[in-house]
């Protein structure tokens, strides 16, 4: 595979996506607001002005691309939903989300 080609999560397995949200002028945070009940949507932020920081998780692609199309469709201050990436969680929650710290190797002292 060369390295500019995309790659896309399984169709099967549950996504988790970063996005952001465009919004008309100055509504990011009435937005973000209302969208905080969203199911599987996090807010991480917001500009202040017209994007919102987000992170979503779904069953699959295809679900988390009609969550998108449905806030675009259903709020007027919603001008867009642009991904910023898009990766397959594992089958089992029993894989650790965050790899455990380990210590830095030692370095010689001798010159």
């Amino acid at each position: 595979m060369s390295p500019r080609a995309r790659r896309t999560p399984s169709a099967s397995a549950p996504v988790i996506a970063g996005v952001v949200i465009q919004t008309a002028p100055a509504a990011a945070r009435w937005v973000a607001t209302r969208l905080a009940a969203v199911p599987g949507l996090q807010i991480h932020g917001d500009d202040g002005d017209s994007r919102i920081a987000a992170v979503w998780s779904g069953e699959d692609g295809a679900t988390l691309e009609e969550l998108g199309e449905a806030l675009i469709a259903g709020d007027e201050q919603v001008l867009g939903v642009f991904p910023t990436f898009a990766a397959s969680l594992p089958p089992t929650s029993a894989t650790p989300a965050v790899a455990t710290a380990q210590e830095p190797p030692q370095r010689s002292t001798r010159r």
